[in-house]
């Protein structure tokens, strides 16, 4: 096999593993075709220049890994916090826990922390929520991924709801919050 074909070999392997380990063996597919395009062009000249093939696929395996992450890979805590909920993990956000359902098509993000009234507020105020009438939390999808222990059984009996959807960036989001223990659970759905 020429060394351009073992550099293509090498990024379109990269780009699939990648892939599906960031939206699961059922999407990476469409993300493929978002990821290969600038992959390939990336690494163009890689195909003209004279340096080892073992080098050159290291280097295309990388840039497709780093396409893959650019395109693919879930926004930081920080940034999801900061994004959808207009608040910063420094605001007197404690015990934080996240978990991801990216998996799908369109990846949710479910947190849970402790946080003050005021800072609910905020959360409420900028991601444009609508308080609701209290309902019990909907358990998210058991496709592939395990749900955490501490999802599964929530710890709030009758907590206050709010929901959004915000159209510009595409998310819909629930927050449940009990206020005599400061509790906060969030779900930030995609789409």
């Amino acid at each position: 096999m020429s060394r351009r074909w073992m550099i293509v070999l090498a990024i379109l392997v990269s780009s699939v593993v990648a892939d599906c380990w960031f939206r699961g063996p059922f999407f990476f597919l469409p993300f493929l075709f978002l990821t290969m395009p600038p992959a390939l062009v990336i690494t163009a000249p890689l195909f003209f220049l004279r340096m080892p093939q073992r080098l050159s696929m290291i280097i295309a395996a990388a840039v497709a890994i780093l396409t893959s992450y650019f395109f693919c890979a879930p926004p930081t805590t920080g940034r999801l916090l900061a994004r959808h909920l207009g608040v910063s993990a420094s605001n007197d956000v404690r015990d934080l826990r996240r978990w991801n359902d990216n998996w799908g098509r369109d990846p949710a993000y479910f947190l849970r922390f402790y946080a003050s009234e005021d800072t609910v507020g905020h959360i409420v105020k900028n991601a444009r929520l609508t308080e609701v009438q209290s309902r019990s939390m909907i358990p998210p999808p058991r496709c592939l991924l395990p749900v955490p222990e501490w999802w599964q059984s929530p710890e709030i009996e009758s907590p206050r709801t709010w929901q959004g959807w915000e159209a510009r960036r595409q998310f819909w989001v629930n927050l449940y919050f009990d206020p005599h223990s400061g509790l906060v659970y969030v779900e930030v759905l995609t789409t």
